[in-house]
């Protein structure tokens, strides 16, 4: 039932409630370790030119989720808001000491699929460059800061853009055509008017096709002021884009190593997702990267009805805790905080058996399921050190085994991707996957890690690549272009591996290898053809380190059918001396590691699963950083392993370790740090 109130009364509760929702005085932030900004779409900026709805939409949005800056977006789709309102919306926002930039989405409107311009604007159009330096010259007289939607690319191939293309490959030709328009389109005419004007370019998450539609990651991190990054790894299941959940953080980590200190921030929304989850996920994923910023996008979507979506987990006490959601909201059970023109509604998918993730949604919209995630981080993020891994090498231009560091990631690799060569790095591992072909120095930077008595794992894509190439010089392994269905692992010399058999087989490429020199650490082989048997992780021995190759399966969505007895294998083989790594893991759980031996362990599994960690140091306990919970190691830890000498692979020993037991609910992440002493 709707309760009323008194006017003057309930206009002093909403009041109040929405300052307490907020959290904070004006200026002051909202939270410790990061701003959260929130993106407005121009038809929503436009709608505010009428004052009453912009207060609405202010007290709707502030009873959701605490946020320190809001993005304006003033153009898009080759129409640019009149500029009239624009100042008064500024000032409102500022005067309750929110920051605003401004916002454009530089496309060209229409069905992407539909035309030859694919959506996009046309940068040898001559009207369509005249519009991108219009919006330019609008930014800069009313913002001092402006981001750039994910759309500062091109797909089109109009009859002008073949003929501009000439010779060149489209990479090339819209490399350059961006790279152009950003330098004389967009920032000499923006800094002619503002001189403080500061741009900001947002990558995609689509970050293995960057050149195919130009953006150039060698050149516009050099242009712009900072760069942004888009982490909406949405449907990770039934999209074509094979966005994986790790990408959330892995991306975000590639581009601040891409532009030190001025990766802004990262990007999240709620779109073509099927479970509520996935939408938190991305924003844990994002934070365990340790972003300066968050945005969310859009506003509207913010206010939208939360759509819980199937969640067979629902009855499980799991990281997003939908009761406790509810519970969160300031003003429940009433249309106070509803958007204009919508009516409550329940979400689907819910019954009412009670259980920590059900109850009636009214009031609380997504902007409630992000406002309580981003809560999560905030109480954890200054215990967690600064984010370490495997030092994966992917040039600015880099292309094959797509999205591969990805699944790997989704398999219990810490990983940091980097777009210089790690010749330098701390990192103990080195991972390089055919994404480095491209690389002309490429085997000469093996050799030297080599030298180095540092080892280097290869995937069987870039063995392939290399071929012909010079890497014979190190070892003469190579990719056969034969296959293999594997339905079953052993380790080296025959030793079995217990309950790894999978079924329908796995296939893998065949790699041949030397005998006596090249050793099978991990090796397949079909259970109706069991006298062969395939090396699946292959180590040689060169200088003073190893060279390891792992053989990526045809589907690399297969990774996650690997028994988890095979992958503890492989991970063992693969993660060398690093200080920490997953054991009795099964794919679809990551692990993100920190320089000051905290960590955080996740699953994106349905199911309630049990894994033990394994620390080097031998703590002697760890923390729960949530629950601040202690726990003790298991008795008989032991040492953590190393790789052996002369092809032995690892043996049992190894600098002192200890293994913990930790058992995760679906779609949860657990977050630890050393026990004080």
């Amino acid at each position: 039932m709707k309760k009323t109130f008194p006017r003057c009364v309930a206009g002093v509760v909403a009041l109040s409630l929405v300052a307490a929702a907020m959290g904070a005085e004006p200026g002051k932030p909202a939270y410790k370790n990061f701003r959260v900004a929130i993106y407005v779409t121009r038809d929503t900026v436009g709608a505010w030119s009428n004052p009453q709805a912009l207060q609405a939409a202010y007290e709707n949005m502030s009873r959701q989720v605490r946020f320190d800056k809001v993005y304006l977006e003033f153009a898009t789709a080759r129409n640019t808001l009149n500029e009239g309102s624009l100042d008064a919306i500024k000032k409102f926002f500022t005067d309750k000491g929110i920051q605003v930039s401004g916002a454009t989405a530089l496309n060209g409107g229409g069905n992407q699929s539909a035309s030859s311009s694919g959506g996009s604007l046309s940068y040898a159009s001559a009207s369509d460059r005249d519009w991108v330096r219009s919006v330019a010259e609008v930014a800069a007289r009313h913002f001092d800061e402006v981001i750039l939607d994910d759309w500062f690319f091109t797909a089109s191939k109009t009859a002008a853009d073949i003929a501009a293309k000439g010779d060149r490959t489209w990479s090339q030709y819209r490399m350059a055509a961006l790279d152009d328009a950003a330098e004389n389109l967009l920032i000499k005419p923006a800094k002619a008017i503002n001189p403080r004007m500061r741009l900001i370019i947002k990558f995609p998450n689509w970050y293995e096709h960057y050149q195919a539609m130009g953006y150039d990651l060698a050149v516009e991190p050099k242009l712009f002021d900072g760069i942004y990054t888009g982490v909406e790894t949405r449907d990770p299941t039934y999209w074509e884009r094979h966005l994986q959940g790790y990408e959330s953080y892995g991306l975000m980590r590639y581009l601040e190593n891409v532009k030190p200190g001025g990766n802004d921030g990262g990007w999240v929304d709620t779109l073509f997702t099927r479970y509520i989850d996935r939408y938190p996920e991305q924003i844990w994923d994002m934070a365990f990267a340790k972003p300066r910023e968050i945005t969310l996008w859009q506003w509207n979507d913010a206010l939208r009805p939360i759509t819980v979506g199937e969640r067979p987990w629902q009855e499980q006490e799991t990281s997003l805790n939908l009761q406790k959601v509810m519970a969160s909201y300031p003003l429940g059970g009433g249309a106070a905080s509803m958007p204009a023109g919508a009516a409550p509604e329940p979400a689907p998918g819910r019954g009412g058996r009670g259980g920590n993730n059900n109850g009636p949604i009214t009031d609380a919209r997504n902007g409630r399921v992000a406002g309580y995630a981003l809560e999560q981080m905030d109480a954890i993020l200054d215990k967690l050190g600064t984010p370490v891994g495997i030092a994966a090498y992917r040039p600015p231009h880099g292309l094959g085994e797509e999205y591969s560091t990805d699944f790997l990631g989704m398999c219990g690799l810490p990983i940091e991707m980097s777009p210089a060569y790690p010749v330098d790095t701390k990192s103990p591992v080195i991972l390089l996957t055919e994404s480095a072909k491209g690389d002309p120095k490429l085997v000469d930077e093996i050799k030297a890690i080599l030298g180095a008595e540092k080892n280097v794992n290869i995937t069987s894509g870039l063995l392939r690549a290399l071929t012909g190439k010079g890497i014979e010089q190190i070892s003469e392994l190579e990719v056969t272009g034969q296959r293999v269905a594997v339905s079953e692992f052993m380790g080296r010399s025959g030793i079995p591996i217990p309950n790894s058999q999978v079924d329908p087989p796995i296939l893998f490429p065949v790699i041949h290898y030397i005998t006596n020199q090249t050793w099978g650490q991990v090796n397949g082989f079909d259970t109706h053809s069991p006298t062969d048997a395939f090396p699946l992780v292959i180590s040689d021995a060169y200088d003073k380190g190893f060279l390891l190759v792992l053989a990526l399966p045809d589907n690399i969505a297969d990774l996650y059918r690997i028994p988890t007895p095979a992958l503890d294998a492989i991970r063992t083989q693969l993660l060398g001396n690093f200080p920490i790594r997953l054991q009795s893991a099964p794919a679809q759980v990551g692990l993100f590691a920190y320089d000051n031996n905290a960590f955080v362990v996740q699953s994106f599994l349905p199911t309630a699963t049990t894994v033990t960690v394994i620390a080097a140091g031998n703590p002697a306990g760890i923390t729960d950083l949530t629950t601040h919970e202690t726990l003790a190691p298991a008795s008989g830890g032991g040492g953590q392993g190393g790789r052996g000498q002369g092809g032995r692979g690892r043996g049992g020993g190894g600098p002192p370790a200890a293994r913990f037991t930790i058992t995760l609910p679906p779609h949860s992440y657990r977050a630890f740090a050393p026990a004080a002493p």
